[in-house]
């Protein structure tokens, strides 16, 4: 079982904002594959928030909407706007899904800001 969690042991004001990937024993709730995998991620860009260059992934302003996505070996995380403040983008993560080792990102307005990863009513992968 994967799951995804926010973690802080700090008050709210002075908060580091994470987001982890869990790997769970379904039966014991004991992590697997050396988790948790810290979420952090950067990209090419120049939109609202980047610095050097880069749009980093911010766990303060995206909120996972989506359902996480088990195909293909690989587990898929969507993200879109925490209570619509800015800036956000959209992303969509890929790990690995017995090693929660990285292995894709995609944020789809690197060079803006204000998009997001929804899916709720569609069909994100089919069986052939």
């Amino acid at each position: 079982m994967c799951s995804l969690a926010p973690r802080s042991a700090t008050p709210w004001a002075t908060m580091n904002i994470c987001k982890h990937l869990h790997a769970l024993a379904i039966t014991t709730g004991v992590e697997k594959f050396g988790g948790p995998s810290l979420i952090s991620v950067s990209v090419p860009g120049k939109g609202a928030g980047a610095a050097n260059g880069q749009v980093a992934f911010n766990p303060l302003k995206e909120n996972p909407r989506a359902a996480l996505l088990l195909a293909n070996g690989a587990v898929y995380l969507t993200w879109a706007s925490s209570c619509d403040v800015g800036p956000y983008h959209g992303w969509v993560i890929a790990y690995d899904s017995q090693t929660l080792a990285q292995k894709a990102v995609l944020n789809v307005n690197p060079d803006g800001s204000q998009d997001g990863i929804l899916g709720q009513r569609h069909r994100a992968c089919r069986r052939r």
